[in-house]
């Protein structure tokens, strides 16, 4: 039932409007996902997406034509899809709410539909997935921590921005604006993976765990 994952998505998207990252909140007098009014947050998640194509761009000119050894260029292409694939999925500048419409759409069915159907006894994939979805919400926020961390101490890690220098590896010691370009990039990360990452875990996995509990209920009429 997708109302079992509602409290999650709902600290999902108060962490999104600290961040700026989504144009939409849970409207507690509706009790659904409704597209913001505040135009600040509008503009703030517009300036991202256009800034996500550009970074993303970037990584993807040092891949190609950068100072990276053949290894280098395998390695950064790692990192680089994982952006490619935040930054298709966060792209949303005519705010469309395709994706909202769909969670609001599990919301009313089992609000509406399902309200005296008792919950179905929980399979072991169901299981599985309220494990699954709760982790993946939690390390939306945990990854990018884990990269800052990764380039404090790797500053050259390709396709980084740090590793479009030729001369990367000759510099020594810590700065303040090598920190500051860390904590930039952290920041990128942190912003497409959590707009990004709204649609793939709580529009397509929760959607799938949903629909399969939905056919067993139907499956008991039969």
């Amino acid at each position: 039932m997708y109302t079992s994952y509602l409290k999650i998505l709902k600290f999902h998207l108060r962490s999104c409007k600290f961040v700026k990252c989504l144009p939409f909140e849970f409207a507690k007098n509706s009790g659904r996902i409704v597209l913001t009014r505040n135009l600040g947050r509008i503009r703030m998640f517009r300036f991202q997406c256009v800034l996500s194509v550009i970074y993303t761009g970037a990584m993807f000119v040092n891949i190609c034509f950068g100072w990276l050894t053949l290894t280098e260029k395998f390695q950064g292409i790692v990192f680089f899809s994982l952006f490619f694939i935040a930054c298709i999925h966060r792209w949303n500048w005519n705010l469309d709410i395709t994706g909202i419409q769909v969670i609001n759409s599990f919301l009313e069915f089992e609000e509406v539909v399902l309200k005296d159907n008792p919950p179905p006894q929980l399979s072991l994939g169901a299981k599985l997935m309220r494990i699954f979805i709760p982790t993946a919400g939690i390390s939306l926020m945990g990854a990018p921590i884990l990269q800052v961390l990764l380039l404090i101490f790797a500053p050259c890690t390709p396709p980084f921005i740090m590793s479009m220098r030729p001369d990367c590896k000759d510099l020594a010691g810590f700065s303040v604006t090598q920190l500051g370009l860390h904590l930039f990039e952290g920041w990128m990360f942190l912003h497409m993976l959590m707009a990004g990452g709204t649609w793939i875990i709580y529009v397509f996995f929760t959607g799938i765990v949903s629909l399969l509990t939905y056919f067993r209920i139907l499956k008991g009429y039969g």
